[in-house]
């Protein structure tokens, strides 16, 4: 299965209606490149809810169109081979801009929830190192103040508390009451 061809499908391909969904059942069985595709035709028709002779007029339509290419098996047993001859060079115009950006996926401009924090995520030994940096170079804090700045900005950022046990005949009367519903045997 090609993510790369079915999203080419998505994003760029003409096909409109029954067209669209053999377009994307025979993506779905291509290589990123969008060649060696080789579903059956019930196949399709199975996969985009269509008759078989609907599958053979879109493959036609799309043939005709200049997105699909079909070299044609001969005889039982021999199926239809599939290309999708623009998936090649939409991938290499892909691969061109993300080496001219430098990086794959999301660009550092991005704000997520690793970067940009106000805090909450840090961890004792980082806002120790926050609160020396923040210090002058000359004037360092003692172990036993550090401990305690650490244990007040802990408190700050409202780090939650570990949750309490349960207590076992709430947890019996629970499953007991899923019993009853049936949800439980």
């Amino acid at each position: 299965m090609s993510w790369q061809a079915v999203t080419w499908v998505l994003e760029f391909s003409e096909s409109t209606s029954y067209s669209r969904l053999v377009m994307i059942a025979i993506a779905s069985h291509a290589n990123r490149e969008g060649k060696n595709a080789f579903p059956s035709l019930d196949t399709i028709a199975q996969e985009a809810r269509i008759s078989r002779r609907e599958v053979i007029y879109c493959i036609q339509a799309m043939e005709e169109a200049g997105e699909l290419i079909v070299f044609r098996g001969i005889g039982r047993g021999n199926p239809n081979h599939y290309e999708l001859p623009q998936v090649e060079s939409w991938l290499e115009k892909v691969h061109a801009m993300h080496q001219l950006e430098g990086t794959k996926g999301a660009r550092r401009s991005i704000k997520g929830a690793n970067q940009h924090t106000k805090g909450a995520n840090r961890t004792q030994k980082q806002v120790l190192n926050l609160l020396e940096s923040s210090k002058s170079k000359t004037e360092r804090l003692e172990p036993s103040k550090a401990i305690k700045v650490i244990e007040e900005v802990s408190q700050s950022l409202s780090i939650p508390e570990p949750s309490k046990a349960i207590p076992r005949e709430a947890i019996e009367a629970q499953k007991a009451e899923l019993r009853r519903r049936g949800f439980l045997q």
